[in-house]
């Protein structure tokens, strides 16, 4: 865009508001008219206010609906002024005023023919030894059928060679000029709106023969001067811009003169490489992509030669270069810097004997950039988890110091996972359990991710903090559980984890010896904690006011719709109840509650508020790690027939979550199918 100074200087070449308004003047020669300025309807008959330009006289007429004022009508009471024209399309019909009504502007009387107040001049104009081409659209103020001030509605400053820069420019409303960024300049002189004069009254000045000979309608004149400031646009936009900067600061070789059958070339520039496509078009080669790679700049820009132009296709890797043509650049590129980023490793860890559509190369080396972990790990040998961890789908830590920790795993971990060439899913797996058991056993993990990975990762946490337990220990027990009490995995963890939680609050210690710890019947050993710690609480509410002090801070998680409500227990007799009527072991968790390790949420059916129907657990960090009805059922166990009232409830839950910016842990109805 031109600066201030330059569009002024340039606006000042060509003809000025006075010199528009004569020239405007010289074409059509306003004259004074009859105008309607004012009209009501009342009982099948309009009653009008005319207004005479001549002497500047008001009067009024009525005549009938479907009725045009008539001659007599028309004529000024006071002068005896009129007019007499014919309506363009309909040339029998005689009319004997214009019409103003609900206009923000007056129209202009010749003597023959209405013309709308707006004036479209072309100029030719030199600043600075430049040409441009001025094209302003002006409205016309009138008084009394004269103009009386005009305004430059919008004017655009086209350069004739495109490395010239343009303008978009509007007048304000305190005769100020300013430049127009977001409206489409072709509208400018094509469309219109109600209260702005329709299109017309185009003039040419200091135009060539040629361009005097030039028959095309205006409405083409005005595109193909478009079409010009659109290479200008073109030229200095933002990203036009950018792409020459970036060919400045990385220059390439001149475009070979023969293809000899390669139509990819390489080119190693130290700190950064360039892959270069071309194309024989017979009499010119011409480049069609560039893709532009440095390390140390940490720049990975993809250009492709499109409609006349190059383009930014980074964001699309899609046209980038594919791993066949990588392999045959390999000479050039082996010794360079992605090629010490390792990116001929990687295509040959991919085993891919054909590497013809395939991309892993550029997906690698823009994953170095974004995640250099990913070097590191393919050095290692652990290159299965690349793709995971460039997607984000494997999470890391970037800042940490060592790859280990980088990993979310602990040194031993780390060798295990290494050693035993876990897959993404796996190590996903060991990241969970990695606080829990630092150097897991070999044979406990496969275990775990066989059978009992299902089960929530926090429950392990739990009954890890509780007893001190390493996996094999837990996943021991867990096989007990399953095979020698008929106990499903996550089932077993959570009951577990939650007698080890009443035990505790109930005895006031931890469990001693593999009897307590271990129980032979651990629903039994569950359902009987539950019952004492029941009877216990009722009788003696020892946390009553510090219970009540915490739920109060967290009242705003309280919410309703038309179907269900999310409340808080008031108190920690409400936790028991909650318990005993829905037969889980919520009341266990009253002193967590007071602890501050988590809040107990009720959810309810409205009109029943009364009933238990679910009970949530929120960890105070954003997240609901467990919700439980009747008998510990989920959400997920509400039968088929009762579908629709499941589908509800997730809805509210996943409203309730976006709201109170809570991870509910459950996935929207279609991202679900996808």
């Amino acid at each position: 865009m031109l600066r201030k100074k330059e569009y002024l200087g340039i606006l000042k070449k060509g003809l000025s508001k006075i010199q528009v308004v004569q020239l405007f003047n010289e074409k059509y020669h306003p004259k004074p008219a009859i105008r309607i300025v004012e009209r009501n309807y009342h009982a099948g008959r309009y009653k009008a206010e005319l207004f005479c330009d001549n002497c500047g006289h008001r009067f009024e007429r009525e005549y009938l609906t479907g009725d045009k004022p008539s001659k007599e009508d028309c004529c000024c009471p006071e002068c005896g002024f009129g007019i007499v024209y014919q309506e363009q399309y309909y040339r029998e019909n005689d009319c004997y005023c214009l019409s103003d009504i609900n206009k923000a502007y007056s129209l202009v009387f010749d003597g023959e023919r209405v013309i709308q107040p707006t004036f479209v001049l072309f100029e030719r104009v030199w600043y600075d030894e430049k040409e441009y081409h001025l094209i302003r659209r002006f409205h016309f103020d009138l008084e009394r059928g004269q103009i009386s001030s005009v305004c430059m509605y919008r004017g655009m400053i086209i350069p004739e060679e495109a490395e010239n820069n343009f303008a978009l420019l509007y007048e304000k409303d305190n005769g100020g000029i300013a430049v127009s960024r977001a409206e489409s300049p072709y509208n400018w002189f094509i469309k219109y709106s109600y209260d702005t004069p329709s299109m017309g009254n185009f003039h040419r000045l200091g135009q060539t023969d040629a361009e005097a000979a030039d028959k095309r309608p205006n409405e083409n004149l005005i595109r193909s001067f478009c079409t010009l400031l659109n290479h200008s646009m073109e030229y200095y936009s933002k990203e036009s811009v950018t792409i020459r900067s970036t060919f400045d600061q990385y220059p390439v070789e001149s475009v070979p003169q023969k293809l000899e059958g390669h139509k990819v070339f390489a080119e190693d520039h130290g700190d950064y490489v360039v892959m270069r496509a071309f194309e024989d078009n017979g009499d010119t080669i011409t480049e069609q992509r560039r893709w532009i790679y440095s390390y140390k700049n940490r720049v990975n820009i993809l250009l492709r030669f499109s409609c006349g132009g190059w383009r930014d296709y980074s964001d699309n890797m899609s046209y980038g270069f594919y791993d066949e043509e990588f392999l045959a650049v390999k000479p050039v590129l082996e010794h360079s810097v992605v090629g010490k980023l390792g990116v001929y490793l990687y295509l040959e860890k991919k085993d891919d004997i054909f590497h013809r559509r395939t991309q892993d190369a550029q997906h690698y080396l823009q994953g170095v950039l974004k995640k250099p972990v990913v070097e590191s790990l393919l050095k290692v040998g652990m290159e299965q988890l690349i793709d995971e961890v460039i997607n984000g789908e494997l999470s890391v830590q970037p800042a940490a110091k060592t790859l280990w920790q980088k990993l979310k795993l602990s040194k031993a971990n780390y060798r295990f996972a290494l050693q035993e060439k876990l897959n993404p899913a796996e190590v996903k797996k060991l990241q969970k359990i990695n606080a829990i058991d630092p150097a897991a056993d070999r044979e406990a993990f496969r275990k775990w991710v066989e059978r009992h990975s299902t089960a929530e990762p926090y429950q392990f946490e739990r009954i890890h903090d509780l007893t001190g337990c390493r996996l094999k220990e837990i996943v021991d027990y867990l096989e007990s559980a399953y095979f020698e009490q008929g106990c499903e995995s996550a089932e077993a963890v959570s009951l577990w984890a939650d007698y080890l939680s009443m035990y505790h609050q109930y005895y006031g210690r931890n469990v001693k010896g593999a009897e307590e710890l271990y129980p032979d019947s651990l629903k039994k050993a569950h359902d009987v904690l539950v019952m004492r710690n029941g009877k216990w609480l009722m009788s003696y509410d020892r946390v009553g006011s510090s219970f009540k002090e915490i739920n109060e801070k967290w009242l705003s998680l309280e919410w309703e719709d038309r179907n269900f409500k999310i409340i808080l227990p008031k108190n920690s007799r409400e936790l028991v109840l909650e318990g005993e009527a829905l037969h889980h072991c919520v009341g266990s968790y009253v002193q967590q509650v007071v602890d501050e390790k988590c809040l107990i949420l009720f959810i309810r059916r409205k009109g029943n508020e009364e009933k238990p129907f679910f009970t949530m657990e929120y960890d105070l960090n954003g997240k609901i790690q467990q919700i439980k009805g009747m008998s510990n059922y989920t959400i997920a166990d509400i039968p088929p027939s009762n579908q629709q009232l499941r589908r509800s409830l997730e809805t509210f839950l996943i409203r309730w979550g976006k709201k109170t910016h809570i991870d509910v842990g459950i996935e929207p109805e279609g991202r679900k199918a996808a």
